[in-house]
């Protein structure tokens, strides 16, 4: 029984398809295969981090920024209000 074969991704040579390496030139073409879906994996990972965190954040942002409008507008409020009193030191 003939086992099927495959042209190795980096010399070309026809490599058994149940081989690890190719005898050739000693390239894993398992390993590589791992690598791409990995890499997908981790960038969808961080591009949903950084989609949620935005989500949460640009409101948290405007509403700080809307408040510090508001807050900026209405003036010093606390400080007239905390004035010292003539009775405490009589």
């Amino acid at each position: 029984m003939a086992s099927e074969t495959a042209p190795c991704t980096e010399c070309g040579e026809q490599i058994s398809v149940d081989a690890e390496t190719c005898p050739e030139c000693d390239h894993n073409a398992r390993r590589q295969a791992y690598v791409g879906p990995l890499f997908v994996t981790m960038l969808g990972a961080v591009l949903s981090i950084l989609i949620i965190t935005a989500i949460i954040g640009i409101p948290l942002i405007l509403v700080g920024i809307i408040w510090g409008l508001k807050v900026r507008s209405d003036g010093p409020h606390y400080a007239a209000e905390a004035q010292p009193s003539d009775t405490a030191a009589a």
